[in-house]
């Protein structure tokens, strides 16, 4: 992240880079405010309780950092969503070759696949993000057409991320995968099947209807992890405390952290792990395992996570960073370059994936995911709004 950021803020101070389009300045600007503003938030809410403890600052400083990488792309106009269709599948397989090699982390049960360097609800979202972005990366239109290659390689990174993603048992981002099927039948739906609006929409039901059916009767793991979510709802108490769950955890820490955003709405409560916000006593509602695995490994939801941390405008600043990039994608899904077409597409499936699994965990809290979730959103976004390179022109 560092490298990227010196390499492209020296390259926008020294190099004869061609201008950026003028046309587009608003958008490349939101981008912008929407990288900035956890930074922003971060140093508001700490300057309003004098709280100077450093490593809050850390994930927010690496999405900032990614602005001039950003700024760069966008004029160098490197194609991104070219280079990704590859760069994709070869990152799966290498996560299976180590697996392979390695097998699983002893720190880890069995039944939750995942490496030493990732915890199974980062490995799960990510991978299946990464397949679906293998998905949107396929075009069957007349005139944008994939390759073979591009369509087995899009194919392979498809099964490959859908397969990690259920090995891990992670739930999160299951959700996206209605969503990013409805954007790819939109770009993709032959013009004679479109018998009016609602043909999207329907065949999407349908397609999902059948997928989820199919997986959760042949899968075991899905059908497994489906049950117990359901188990968890229906045993759930909101007038007691009792042995928690998967799914009760998360229910328990939003009431946790609605308590907290109330009592300090500008000024949030600062790093939890840190420095508990508040004695367990005052929840209840909550175990005292609940409360301190909330305080401990944040709240299970980007947003939530932000605004208890600091303040209102962290929660603000969250919801930026999450919808923004994907916003900015969504209105050149159409757009007559194919450079930017590629770009948009793959950035508008990240954005979707990352905002729908942030719902379940953090996906920009730990250094490794906030660089990530830097560099691509850099990259896409940039190339998605980048001056067209001609030596690019065909799909």
């Amino acid at each position: 992240m560092y490298l990227a950021f010196l390499g492209a803020t020296l390259l926008l101070v020294t190099g004869d880079l061609p201008p950026p389009d003028t046309a587009l300045r608003s958008q490349r600007q939101a981008v912008v405010l929407a990288l900035a503003a956890p930074l922003l938030a971060t140093l508001f809410s700490a300057a309003l309780r004098r709280d100077g403890y450093l490593p809050q600052f850390d994930a927010p400083l690496r999405l900032a950092l990614a602005i001039p990488v950003f700024l760069c792309v966008a004029r160098t106009g490197f194609d991104a969503g070219r280079w990704l269709r590859w760069v994709l599948p070869a990152s799966l397989f290498i996560v299976v070759a180590h697996r392979a090699w390695f097998g699983q982390p002893a720190h880890w049960p069995e039944d939750r696949m995942t490496t030493a360097f990732v915890d199974p609800l980062v490995f799960g979202y990510l991978s299946l993000t990464f397949g679906l972005m293998g998905l949107m990366g396929l075009s069957t239109r007349a005139g944008r057409r994939s390759s073979l290659a591009q369509g087995l390689a899009g194919l392979v990174t498809l099964g490959l991320g859908l397969a990690l993603s259920v090995l891990s048992g992670s739930r999160s981002g299951w959700l996206a995968i209605p969503l990013v099927l409805a954007c790819w039948l939109h770009l993709n739906l032959p013009a004679r099947w479109r018998l009016g609006p609602a043909t999207v929409p329907l065949v999407t039901l349908a397609a999902v209807a059948l997928l989820a059916s199919s997986a959760y009767f042949t899968v075991h793991r899905v059908q497994e992890r489906v049950q117990e979510a359901i188990a968890d709802l229906h045993t759930y108490s909101f007038d007691k405390p009792q042995p928690e769950t998967s799914l009760g955890y998360r229910i328990t820490f939003v009431r946790i952290a609605g308590d907290l955003v109330a009592r300090h709405p500008l000024a949030g409560v600062g790093d939890t792990a840190h420095r508990p916000p508040a004695p367990e006593t005052d929840f209840p509602y909550a175990t005292p395992e609940a409360v301190r695995a909330s305080f401990h490994s944040a709240f299970h939801n980007q947003v939530v996570s932000d605004a208890v941390r600091h303040g209102l405008s962290g929660g603000l600043a969250a919801l930026l960073l999450l919808l923004v990039p994907g916003a900015v994608c969504a209105r050149h899904l159409e757009s007559v370059h194919p450079q930017r077409r590629r770009a948009a597409a793959l950035g508008l499936c990240f954005a979707i994936c990352l905002a729908v699994s942030s719902l379940s965990t953090e996906v920009v809290d730990l250094k490794y995911t906030a660089s990530l979730f830097a560099l691509m959103t850099a990259l896409l976004c940039g190339a998605t709004l980048a001056q067209p390179d001609s030596r690019h022109g065909q799909d």
